[in-house]
């Protein structure tokens, strides 16, 4: 009888852990498919700028321009990414994941951006969906990597979050 539980304990977690991958994997696709997508159009001669120019360049967005710094902290979400992703395996990654999403967010109602490196800027038209699938796919990796805090134990008792600290 009990030999019979620890096996339904075992199938249990392993299922949790492969739908966690699943989410993560899934994640990591979407976030791939971002950087080929349009994630916002500009007023000046209709500019779109793709996943993969803003994911290179607008993290200096920060240094350039003061009055609209708050939204190019959205840029930091990437960095907040790749280190849940790296650190996937401990429990801090939960923190990371959610960091991300909460700095994903910054750059929505950005009035404009900065287009050269004279500091010119340009109206923002509209968000596309290379910025929708991104957000989707930093909350994808949050569902991922936090069931990893809920999962029962032998005993049937659930980890808390206070296993962070």
């Amino acid at each position: 009888m009990m030999l019979n539980i620890v096996n339904k304990y075992q199938l249990i977690k392993t299922m949790k852990i492969r739908i966690n991958n699943l989410f993560i994997l899934i994640s990591i696709f979407l976030y791939i498919i971002t950087c080929f997508l349009p994630c916002f159009h500009v007023e000046e001669k209709d500019n779109i700028y793709d996943g993969y120019f803003v994911l290179l360049l607008g993290w200096i967005g920060v240094f350039i321009h003061d009055d609209i710094m708050f939204y190019y902290l959205a840029w930091y979400a990437n960095i907040f990414y790749f280190t849940s992703l790296l650190l996937r395996k401990h429990n801090i990654s939960i923190l990371f994941a959610g960091l991300a999403l909460i700095f994903s967010f910054f750059f929505i109602g950005c009035p404009y951006i900065v287009v050269d490196e004279a500091g010119h800027t340009s109206s923002i038209v509209k968000m596309d969906i290379g910025y929708i699938i991104w957000i989707i796919s930093i909350f994808l990796l949050l569902i991922g990597v936090c069931p990893r805090f809920m999962q029962p134990n032998a005993d049937g008792v659930k980890k808390h979050l206070s296993s962070l600290f």
